[in-house]
């Protein structure tokens, strides 16, 4: 069992600026709304493709496992604790207790030799995940954004076809 505490997103891979042009909208009165379609239409995007288009630090906690799999492919681990049942916490070093290996968007922790010997209660990590999105990733969120800019009035709104067409090929698909 795992549990995400924490997610802080760095960036957002468009601008409003982008995001206005693309929207042939010369004026400034809008910013604001644009600014959230651009969080949002980014968020449905990562949800759906499930990944993060964004550098993004997660904070998880995973509870008495063997095998330890990340929700998200790994592009760096800053903090590795391991926290035994009297509560004595080690700070884990990646290629001395553990390394991680991703293979097909999947990152899997694997022990080392020097793996601490006590009863495990729960291992906490902070890592990096995210991803630099293509140009059709980019097409994908400015449809999304321009289809809710259009259709105000429309509160039950689907992601658009067109969109989801496009993000199609970067989607993670889960089995669990």
């Amino acid at each position: 069992m795992s549990q995400i505490t924490s997610i802080s997103q760095a960036s957002m891979p468009l601008t409003v600026d982008t995001a206005k042009l693309h929207l042939n909208v010369e004026h400034d009165l809008d910013n604001e709304y644009i600014e959230v379609l651009l969080k949002g239409s980014v968020k449905a995007a990562q949800q759906y493709c499930w990944r993060y288009f964004t550098e993004t630090d997660i904070e998880i906690k995973f509870y008495a496992q063997d095998c330890i799999e990340f929700p998200y492919p790994v592009n760096s681990i800053s903090t590795a604790k391991f926290i035994d049942d009297e509560s004595n916490e080690t700070n884990l070093v990646v290629g001395t207790h553990y390394e991680v290996i991703t293979e097909n968007d999947v990152s899997i922790l694997k022990k080392l030799e020097d793996w601490p010997s006590s009863t495990i209660k729960r291992l906490e990590f902070t890592f990096k995940t995210g991803t630099t999105p293509d140009e059709d990733v980019i097409i994908a969120i400015l449809l999304m954004i321009t289809h809710n800019y259009e259709n105000r009035i429309n509160t039950v709104s689907k992601m658009p076809t067109a969109a989801q067409r496009l993000l199609d090929p970067h989607r993670r698909i889960q089995f669990r």
